[in-house]
């Protein structure tokens, strides 16, 4: 294709032929029809886009290039095109008969008295001004006119360096570049830079997605494979939700903010970590580190209370009274501490490093076992006097009296226990262990001590010991025999007796926490950690359980009357945590072998709300979430006050309840088998007023503005139209059948009803008059009018969904599914139709999108799906399943963001109109309210867990994204 276009009149062809010649022999291509040929739509193509292609547009001036009507065409298109326009006068032509896009401009002559060589010059001139401008603008004008001519396909489109070149060109308009550039260019350029932006968002949206779902799959992999990782797991929860939500991060954070314990105070010891004590009344800790220090802690709240030093290492710490601290150091001296003024008092020496001590009869003595053997302190008098000494067995390890300070039973290295009496000293039983480890393996955490852990039970009258020989035994003390011994796989480490609730606790090197029957030694429950057991708490109740672990975790366990344990929270500290305590009424503190200490509980949740012990059928919310009403199994409802710790009331009835309201002017309405509808005051409970029908009211509406009722009576062929507060029905509405589905219009205006044989109709409720209706083959299960109240759909049995303009009843559209559908549902945006399927259909909610005309995805459950609901926005819709899940899906992505596991099937998926929290129950009992959004889930996982990924895990997990 030519970069010169000559526009001519064919009685100028000679001059034409002249001027084509003399470019040419300058090198310069050069377009130009000769044919002589009437004008057809083909031939007008090829001359417009060799205008278009050209880098100038030469018109020879005449008075019959003027007058021409071809001339006149391809002038304009030129124009249309800014092509750059060079005029040449060949014949003189009066200038009012010209276009003004040639007058005003400077004419190049070209008569026959001008000098053409000259003229011709003057042209190339022109020609070769700004001509890299001249040529994007031609090339580019010839890629748009590829697009226009390819019906706007976008693979026409600039790209890449093309784009950018083309953006950069479009620039020098700026320095007052001619020709300017044409609409089209303009047009071209803004489609193509549109085209580059959606297909770089879609690709951030892949590598978003991509990435996302790597990171979830690491955070759970991660939660599988260490409990210590359980923050990490969190964070690249976080970081996974971040960039897309998914069902898979969504369920990982969840499950990481559940056992997250919360943490109330942390602090670092300047060394390792040794040792935890509580006083008596639970108002103080005593810890100690390797750095010689004691400190003491105030419970509520946990803060320092006071540092004392000393000058060797402490070995034993414990509390002798609410004030008074004992301290055994390297150096075998035991002191007493007042924890207020910090004076040390010295209390003796013992033979040996000190490994425990505990106060015996009111605090008036002293127990120490050491590895020079025992020692009992008298204290009554204002020095301490030693009331016995037992240095024959050598090293002693733990110590523990009765309940009444009459025994003590001592663990001794030679893996025996030996019982003393505490006034005198003397032996009355002797029980023995075996020497020997179930596993000749030494690991950290294994130890010589021989008896790890001795508790008088059973009213004084059992004894329990463990040793490293992985046994935790009973011995009967009034026969001085063995009533059984329960087994672990590896040393055992600590053990704990709740007398009350008849259960042992024990655990070691083997990684269990087991729990046994302190009457019959049955294994009630076995507790799995990665590392080794440390130390074991029991709350005074012992509704809890107390666990540390090698593995850089501390737990908290509920311990129910079934006997079945759950861990409800879990501390995660940065190494091996050596002991916990919980102090009365308090909260549990650990410590770690690296002088961590962290105060803890279990904290908020992802959701709120109550587990019963009957299933629930279903359950409604006020608006603002402040009330809730569950549907039991029984007669009774329970209506709840969430922001009063949700206290309950009981709502009872004669007979079963179908449907309720939790109204905005604080009243409850309840639809009951009995056919009363009832209203109650909700503050009160009194019955405000009933609406008695025949029967089982079974189907009942509410409108919009909540001033009507509509009720219909199994059995009967009618709707009564109830005033809110009237005992009389103000309209009777006949109807051919039994009713099965109503619903208001958004202003109460209309109301819309489908019946058993599958007849839909809607009324116009001021004269009780129908407006239109229309018929599904068989019964008609659903119709729901969207939220403007200009539509109606319907549902039935024939699988048909019809959508109808709401006053006059055309149809707008048809939905064909493949089983009968039970529920329709529009958005609140009203652009989609769900649809829930009946028993006979796959458990799946088809997604029609009613402006394209598609199902555009589809909910799959893996069993029923009881209910569903949109979200106040339109963009997701819950799903509740007999797959004992609550599921939540993002219409748009076309994405699972939420699955919630029950015990049983789920009944009810419900956003709460106002704050989007979505309610949910099951049949195992709970009913729940649960955050929706996963920025919400983000703030609450970043105040739970004290720390950020690091850099080292930064670029281990995120390489390739900035920090």
């Amino acid at each position: 294709m030519g970069t010169v276009f000559i526009s001519y009149s064919r009685k100028d062809k000679s001059f034409a032929s002249r001027l084509c010649n003399a470019l040419t022999k300058h090198s310069r291509d050069v377009w130009i029809d000769w044919e002589d040929i009437p004008s057809t739509a083909k031939w007008w193509a090829e001359i417009s886009a060799a205008i278009e292609a050209s880098e100038a547009f030469i018109f020879l001036i005449s008075p019959d290039s003027i007058a021409s009507t071809v001339c006149n065409n391809e002038l304009n298109q030129a124009i249309t095109l800014h092509k750059r326009l060079l005029p040449l006068l060949i014949r003189d032509t009066p200038a009012p008969d010209m276009a003004p896009e040639l007058s005003e401009l400077n004419w190049i002559f070209l008569r026959e008295s001008d000098d053409f060589d000259k003229s011709v010059s003057t042209l190339l001139e022109a020609l070769d001004t700004d001509l890299n401008w001249v040529r994007n603008h031609s090339r580019l004008l010839v890629r748009a006119g590829d697009w226009v001519r390819h019906t706007y396909d976008k693979s026409y489109l600039l790209r890449g360096a093309d784009l950018d070149v083309a953006q950069e060109w479009l620039s020098g308009i700026a320095s007052g570049k001619r020709p300017e550039p044409a609409p089209l260019h303009y047009e071209y350029l803004q489609a193509s830079q549109q085209a580059q932006t959606r297909e770089v968002e879609h690709l951030q949206r892949l590598y978003r997605n991509a990435l996302a779902r790597q990171l979830a799959a690491q955070c759970t992999l991660l939660q599988r494979e260490s409990d210590a990782l359980l923050d990490r797991s969190i964070m690249l929860a976080v970081e996974s939700l971040r960039r897309v939500p998914n069902a898979e991060a969504d369920r990982c954070l969840r499950e990481g903010l559940r056992l997250r314990a919360q943490e109330f105070f942390r602090w670092q010891h300047e060394g390792p970590g040794r040792m935890l004590t509580d006083s008596p009344e639970g108002k103080f800790i005593g810890c100690c580190s390797a750095v010689n220090e004691v400190t003491v802690l105030t419970c509520d709240p946990l803060q320092i209370y006071k540092k004392v030093q000393f000058a060797e290492e402490v070995t034993a710490l414990a509390f002798m009274t609410k004030n008074t601290i004992l301290v055994a150091t390297a150096d075998t001296v035991i002191f007493s501490l007042d924890i207020h003024s910090g004076a040390k008092t010295l209390i003796g020496y013992s033979s040996g490093q000190v490994n425990e001590m505990i106060p015996i009869d009111g605090g008036t003595a002293l127990m120490a076992v050491s590895e020079g053997g025992v020692i009992c302190y008298e204290l009554r008098h204002a020095h301490a006097t030693e009331r016995w000494r037992l240095v024959q067995y050598k090293a002693a390890s733990v110590v523990v009296a009765n309940s009444n300070n009459t025994l003590v039973a001592v663990g001794f290295s030679d893996c025996t226990v030996r019982v003393l009496e505490i006034n005198t000293g003397r032996l009355l039983h002797q029980f023995s262990h075996k020497n020997s480890r179930p596993m000749p393996v030494l690991e950290r955490g294994a130890n010589d001590k021989g008896i790890v852990a001795v508790s008088f039970a059973n009213n004084d009258n059992y004894l329990c010991s463990a040793g490293l020989d992985g046994e935790m035994r009973v011995w009967d003390l009034n026969s001085g025999t063995s009533l059984y011994s329960c087994k672990h796989e590896r040393d055992l480490l600590c053990m704990k007796v709740h007398n009350n609730r008849g259960l042992v606790a024990s655990g070691g090197l083997d990684r269990v926490v087991r729990l046994w029957d302190l009457g019959n030694g049955r294994e009630v429950a076995s507790l799995v950690h990665q590392g080794a057991i440390t130390a074991l708490v029991w709350s005074n109740d012992g509704r809890w359980l107390l666990s540390a672990c090698g593995d850089g975790t501390a737990r908290l366990w509920m311990v129910d009357d079934n006997e079945s344990i759950t861990e409800i929270a879990r501390c995660i500290h940065d190494d091996w945590v050596e002991n916990i305590v919980l102090p009365v009424d308090g909260i549990p503190v650990s410590v770690s072998s690296k002088g961590e200490v962290i105060s803890w509980s279990y904290g908020q949740l992802d959701w709120f709300g109550r587990n019963h012990d009957q299933s629930i059928k279903e359950a409604v919310s006020s608006d603002d979430g402040h009330y809730l009403l569950a549907f039991t199994d029984s007669n009774n409802q329970i209506l709840y006050d969430t922001e009063n710790n949700f206290s309950w009331r009981i709502l009872t009835h004669p007979d079963s309840v179908d449907e309720a309201w939790i109204t905005r002017d604080k009243a409850v309405i309840t639809t009951c088998w009995d056919g009363v509808v009832r209203e109650y005051d909700l503050e009160t409970l009194e019955v405000r007023c009933a609406q008695n029908h025949s029967g089982r009211v079974w189907k009942a509406a509410l409108s919009p503005d909540q001033r009507m009722i509509a009720t219909a009576v199994q059995g009967e062929h009618c709707i009564r139209i109830w005033n809110r507060g009237e005992n009389q029905a103000n309209a009777i509405l006949s109807h051919s059948e039994q009713i099965r589905s109503l619903a208001f219009s958004l202003n109460g205006e209309l109301l819309a009803t489908a019946c058993e044989d599958g007849v839909v109709q809607v009324w116009k409720l001021s004269n009780a008059q129908i407006l239109w209706s229309n018929a599904h083959q068989g019964i008609a299960w659903s119709i729901v009018f969207d939220h403007a109240g200009e539509r109606v759909a319907s549902a039935g049995e024939d699988g048909h969904v019809i959508v109808y303009v709401a006053h006059s009843g055309k149809v707008q559209h048809t939905l064909i599914n493949n089983s009968s559908v039970a529920e329709i549902a529009f958005s609140p945006n009203g652009r989609y139709l769900a649809v829930r399927l009946s028993h006979d259909g796959a458990p799946e909610v088809p997604i029609w999108d009613l402006k394209e005309e598609k199902i555009i995805a589809r909910i799959a459950h893996e069993k029923h799906i009881h209910d569903m609901d949109w979200s106040s926005d339109s963009t997701l819709l819950s799903t509740a399943s007999q797959d004992q899940s609550v599921r939540v899906f993002n219409v748009d992505e076309r994405v699972e963001i939420i699955r919630l596991k029950y015990a049983d099937l789920c009944t009810t998926a419900r956003f709460i109109p106002d704050t989007q929290q979505l309610l949910s129950t099951s049949y195992d009992g709970s009913l729940r309210v649960s955050l929706v959004d996963s920025n919400k889930l983000i703030e609450r996982a970043l105040i739970r867990v004290p720390r950020q990924l690091s850099n080292a895990e930064w670029r281990r997990f995120l390489p390739d994204e900035p920090r």
